[in-house]
C-alpha cells in the first residue's frame, strides 16, 4: 500500500484520531453558553483529576506571579478569568497526544514537543507585548499548530521521518499535500474540530503558516508564525534584528517591536519553558 492510501485508510479509522477526554464535551458546551459561570467551568474541569492537576500546576507557576497558592479550579477561574482557564484546559488533550506517542518510530516526538512548547511560550510573550486580551489563547493556538504531524507520524513512522527530513518548516505542508494527499495542517483542523475546540482555534491551525489572507491578518496565527520564525532563525544563528527584518511587512507592523524588545521577550520565554513543560506533564 502506498503512503497516500495508507494515510487515507488510517484516517477513516476511529482509532487513528484519538477522542478527547469526556470532560472536553462539557467544557465546550459551557464555553458556548454566555450565561455560564466560573463555578460551572470549575466543576466541569474537576470531573477530570488529571486535567485539574495540570490546570492548577500551570496557574500556580511563576509565569502568573500570584501571591497566594490557588487550590481550586473555580478560584483559578475567578482570579485569572473564564477565557484564560478555558484555554489552559484545552492544552491538556494536546499534551496527552504528544506524550502518548513518545518513542514511536519516525520523527522525534519529544523534540517536536519541546519546539512546540518553546514556540507557544514565546508567542504568549509576544501576546503581552501587543496587549492581546487572552494570552492563553495565543499559547494554546501555538500548542495546536503541529499536532497533525503527530498523527501522520503515528500512521507512517519512518516513512514520515524521511518525508520531513531536510524540508523547511514553511514548505512541509505543501510537500505533504503532494505526497500524501493531505497535510498536517488539515489533519490538525480535523482533530481540533473532533475535540469541539472553538472555531477561532481551528482557524489558527489553518493559518499558522500563512496568517495574512485576503481578508486581513489573523492575530493568533500571526503570533505563532512570528514565534516559529524567531526560534528557527535563532537556531540558524541569525540576530533578532535580522529575524524581524525577514518577517512579512504586515506581521512586522503588527508586532511593532524592536530587536531589543524581541530579545527581552525571548529571555522571558526561555524562563517560562521548563515550567510550561512541567505543568503539561502527566
Amino acid at each position: 500500500m502506498d503512503k497516500r492510501a495508507a494515510v487515507a485508510k488510517a484516517l477513516s479509522e476511529e482509532a487513528t484520531m484519538p477522542a478527547a477526554p469526556m470532560v472536553m464535551a462539557r467544557i465546550a458546551e459551557i464555553c458556548r453558553n454566555p450565561a455560564a459561570s466560573a463555578r460551572d467551568l470549575g466543576k466541569a474541569i474537576q470531573l477530570d483529576p488529571a486535567m485539574t492537576s495540570r490546570v492548577l500546576r500551570q496557574v500556580n507557576s511563576s509565569f502568573y506571579g500570584l501571591a497566594a497558592t490557588i487550590k481550586t479550579v473555580t478560584h483559578a477561574v475567578v482570579i485569572l478569568g473564564f477565557q484564560e482557564i478555558k484555554h489552559i484546559a484545552l492544552s491538556v488533550p494536546v499534551a496527552n497526544l504528544y506524550q502518548e506517542n513518545l518513542g514511536r518510530a519516525g520523527i522525534d516526538i519529544a523534540a517536536l514537543w519541546e519546539r512546540t512548547v518553546a514556540v507557544a511560550c514565546l508567542a504568549r510573550r509576544f501576546s503581552y507585548h501587543i496587549r492581546h486580551e487572552v494570552p492563553e489563547q495565543v499559547f494554546v493556538s501555538a500548542i495546536l499548530a503541529d499536532m497533525g504531524m503527530v498523527i501522520l507520524n503515528r500512521i507512517l513512522g519512518d516513512e514520515y521521518r524521511l518525508l520531513v527530513e531536510g524540508v523547511d518548516d514553511e514548505e512541509l505542508a505543501g510537500k505533504e499535500q503532494i505526497e500524501l494527499g493531505i497535510s498536517h495542517v488539515e489533519i490538525g483542523m480535523r482533530l481540533a474540530t473532533k475535540w469541539r475546540f472553538p472555531s477561532d482555534l481551528v482557524e489558527a491551525i489553518a493559518l499558522h503558516h500563512k496568517p495574512v489572507t485576503a481578508s486581513g491578518l489573523h492575530r493568533e496565527a500571526a503570533l505563532t508564525y512570528a514565534s516559529r520564525r524567531a526560534i528557527a532563525g535563532l537556531a540558524e544563528g541569525f540576530c533578532f534584528a535580522d529575524i524581524l527584518a525577514a518577517l512579512p511587512q504586515t506581521i512586522g507592523a503588527f508586532l511593532a517591536m524592536s530587536a531589543e524588545d524581541m530579545a527581552a521577550l525571548w529571555e522571558k520565554s526561555c524562563r517560562d519553558l521548563e515550567e510550561a513543560k512541567a505543568a503539561l506533564a502527566r
